[in-house]
């Protein structure tokens, strides 16, 4: 008889206690009275032409039955198992009494101390098998036995090294295998992970505890821990016991972390002791996941991959320098790389695959950013989010499309803040043109990225530990064409920025003059550039008939007029402004005849009124600063006034509402101009 006569017991109990409640509510149901109905008397009526309608009685509301007592159960507490665990408990603190006892009063010496304790933890050990084989019924009594026994010989093996000093550390290593062996075979016949608990974490701690008489941790100790992590992580995954795995990384993985802090770079011993700790680690989660066969990811299968991706990092970072560090990083991200890729044919470790592969993203990731500087890891990281994006629908899975985009996210902000911040392009400097490069790879890269935002088929949801991610996957899959806006705009953003970039450095290369005086000139030539990019985007969108195309392209064109109307009124002077009014007022001009010629409906007339008003307006003041003298400059201003007039007129038949826009400040003008030019008599006569 073996725990399962336990359960069963404990089962008929509570069958019985389930009767007893049971035959109660019969007895109170029985007691409580059901309300009869009233009895109607029986009396002549007299005829009438419409009798009265009966009336239905109220229905009497069921009483509510009386909740049943519940009773405690003090079998759980005085049954045998409880008592025979208290045995147990007070066997071992027999154990660890004598040894105090015996150091405080002198009974004996040290060599007769630890004697008499092994001799009493193999007894009681002993005691504990030959209880189980000889009577079936006291299984949990042998239990105990066994447990306090293996629980005394590490008290008795601890004793002999910490506080007599008899067994070197080796020896020390070598009986706390033994005893966990002993308690592992015990365990596996008798299918107790109690016992298996106590047998393999008890021989994981014997490091710690030599260290902690030593003052440091050593490699070999570390090494000795990880060999037990492995033969728990064999018994726990062969026998699917949970908690005894999780018992194993809490034993051992705090002795890691205490020798990658103690040790400095680079000791190939502690090199090797922790790597083997990781490789286990990550090994256990892989094959905990296949134990389970399920397709759900499991929590501790989850958890034990994103643990030893940190342990990885920071074996990297505790025992190797400089560029070493980052080359130690890619080659652990290669592991988890290759492990993605062996586990993801498999259906049933698709969400394992993806967990390791994001590990493996993370490291590669860090790695750059420590091998590489400068654009080149903004390109790095680029690169790295168009391929995922092509992977993402390559293998369907939408979690390398979110992946992407960090990775996207990454390198646009690399290459905004450190590679070629925006200083670049509104300050003068000798070398403008530094960093490009990295927005030039940015906007590939986001090119790809939404070129690959599609939507998505109807897809499983995510189970096991992805589940409470599920619902951003689902809204991440329904808001394709919204990502594929955005990360659009970013790929015309960056590449538009790198080419700003490199016409302020193509000034700066046929210049003549000062660098500030190339600055000012170049400016002017990105003020053009950003408005036949904005031209272009509206006409896209007319073209290809999408909205948001055309949007697009008004709402840059309205960025022309601030930025012109910001920047270049308090950053440019002399020509440079005026050439950059007269440039800007001709994109809005285009602009507005664009987009109202093409669509009429309301936002099309707000931005085309704005855009022509906004046009005259920037033309007059470029004239004004460049042609010099009251009279010059207004007669500058009458072919301007006229060229508007002109427009205005040519588009009458077509749109009304754009030709008022046009004409009329055109007339303002006219007037204003004609009144400075002639005045008195020769102004009534004209």
């Amino acid at each position: 008889m073996t725990d399962l006569s336990y359960r069963l017991d404990d089962f008929g109990r509570r069958l019985a206690t389930l009767e007893q409640e049971l035959d109660e509510l019969r007895r109170v149901a029985r007691r409580e009275d059901v309300s009869e109905a009233p009895q109607v008397g029986w009396k002549p009526m007299k005829p009438s032409p419409a009798p009265p309608r009966a009336t239905r009685p109220a229905a009497v509301p069921a009483p509510k039955p009386a909740r049943a007592r519940r009773e405690i159960d003090w079998s759980a507490l005085f049954g045998a198992k409880a008592l025979a665990w208290a045995g147990g408990a007070v066997t071992l603190l027999g154990i660890v009494f004598l040894f105090v006892l015996a150091v405080n009063r002198g009974w004996i010496g040290p060599v007769a101390r630890v004697t008499l304790g092994g001799l009493a933890s193999a007894l009681v050990f002993g005691a504990g098998l030959y209880v189980k084989r000889r009577f079936e019924e006291l299984y949990h009594s042998a239990l105990a036995a066994v447990g306090a026994g293996i629980a005394g010989g590490y008290m008795t093996l601890l004793a002999a090294k910490m506080l007599y000093d008899f067994v070197p550390d080796g020896a020390a290593l070598l009986i706390a295998a033994g005893i966990a062996a002993a308690g592992v075979a015990t365990a596996l016949a008798w299918g107790s992970e109690l016992i298996a608990g106590l047998g393999l974490v008890g021989a994981t701690l014997a490091p710690a505890a030599i260290g902690l008489q030593s003052g440091e941790l050593s490699a070999a100790g570390t090494g000795f821990a990880a060999l037990m992590f492995a033969g728990t992580a064999i018994v726990a995954i062969r026998r699917r016991w949970s908690k005894l795995l999780i018992v194993g990384v809490a034993a051992s993985l705090p002795q890691v972390a205490t020798l990658l802090a103690e040790q400095g770079p680079t000791e190939w011993d502690v090199v090797a002791a922790v790597t083997v700790s990781w490789l286990l680690y990550l090994g256990s989660a892989t094959a905990w996941q296949a134990r389970l066969q399920t397709f759900a990811l499991s929590s501790l299968a989850a958890s034990l991959v994103i643990m030893s991706g940190v342990l990885a990092g920071a074996i990297a970072l505790t025992q190797f320098e400089g560029r070493a560090e980052g080359w130690t990083m890619l080659a652990a991200a290669g592991v988890y790389g290759g492990l993605a890729a062996s586990l993801f044919p498999a259906r049933r470790q698709r969400d394992l695959s993806a967990l390791t592969a994001a590990v493996a993203l993370a490291l590669v990731a860090v790695a750059l950013a420590d091998l590489l500087s400068g654009p080149t890891l903004a390109i790095a990281w680029a690169a790295e989010a168009a391929v995922l994006a092509w992977l993402a629908r390559a293998v369907g899975d939408v979690r390398y499309q979110l992946a992407s985009i960090g990775y996207l996210a990454a390198a646009l902000v690399h290459a905004l803040f450190l590679d070629a911040p925006l200083d670049q392009l509104y300050s003068a400097n000798g070398r403008p043109t530094a960093g490009a490069v990295a927005f030039v790879g940015t906007a590939i890269a986001a090119g790809v990225a939404a070129w690959y935002c599609r939507p998505w088929p109807d897809a499983t949801p995510a189970t096991g530990a992805f589940a409470p991610l599920e619902p951003m996957f689902a809204a991440f899959r329904r808001a394709q064409a919204g990502w594929r806006v955005a990360i659009g705009w970013a790929a015309a953003l960056s590449a538009l920025y790198a080419a700003s970039l490199g016409v302020l450095g193509l000034a700066q290369l046929i210049s003549a003059g000062s660098v500030e005086d190339a600055f000012q000139w170049g400016h002017v030539a990105v003020t053009g550039l950003w408005g036949i990019a904005g031209i272009a985007t509206l006409a896209a969108g007319h073209r290809l008939g999408r909205n948001e195309v055309r949007t697009s392209g008004l709402v840059w064109l309205a960025a022309v007029l601030v930025q012109t109307f910001y920047f270049g009124t308090n950053e440019l002077g002399g020509d440079p402004r005026g050439y950059a009014y007269l440039v800007c007022a001709a994109a809005l001009l285009v602009g507005a005849v664009l987009d109202r010629l093409s669509t009429k409906d309301d936002v099309s007339l707000i931005f085309s009124g704005g855009f022509a008003i906004a046009s005259i307006g920037f033309a007059v003041a470029g004239l004004h600063q460049l042609v010099g003298g009251d009279t010059a400059e207004n007669v500058a201003l009458l072919p301007l006034a006229a060229l508007y007039g002109a427009i205005g007129a040519l588009v009458f038949r077509r749109d009304r509402d754009l030709s008022t826009f046009l004409w009329a400040p055109a007339l303002v003008v006219a007037g204003a101009a004609s009144w400075h030019l002639l005045d008195g008599t020769w102004l009534v006569l004209t």
